[in-house]
Formats: C-alpha cells, sequence, structure tokens
C-alpha cells in the first residue's frame, strides 16, 4: 500500500492589525486536502498574540474542466 499523496491549496492572506490601523502581512493559510488547514507563517516565532484578520484567495478556475 502506498502512501497517500498530500496537496495543499491557499486559501487565505493572513494579517495582523497594529494598534494604529496598518497592516501586515503574516502569511498564507493552506488548505490540505485532508480537510486540514495550516498557516505558513511569513517570520516564525515573530508573532505575538494579536488581532489578526485574512482576507480570502480566489479559488482559480481552470479552463476546460468542469
Amino acid at each position: 500500500m502506498s502512501a497517500k499523496k498530500l496537496y495543499a491549496f491557499p486559501i487565505s492572506k493572513v494579517f495582523h492589525l497594529d494598534l494604529a490601523g496598518e497592516e501586515h502581512f503574516l502569511g498564507l493559510r493552506f488548505r490540505w486536502n485532508t480537510g486540514e488547514t495550516e498557516i505558513a507563517w511569513d517570520q516564525p516565532g515573530t508573532f505575538k498574540m494579536a488581532l489578526i484578520f485574512e482576507e480570502p484567495i480566489p479559488a482559480p478556475s481552470s479552463p476546460g474542466r468542469a
């Protein structure tokens, strides 16, 4: 039996909103083909818990596929 191949698809951009109202890019949220999600941090270990928000990434359309 072979191992299942894992694929990840980006679903949103993750931002931090500071007290001045400025957005700072933190990373991307991915959805694995297993259904789980994970954030790939731009600078791991530097972020402290704060107000974050996400901007959805539109799914790419594939011409010729229904």
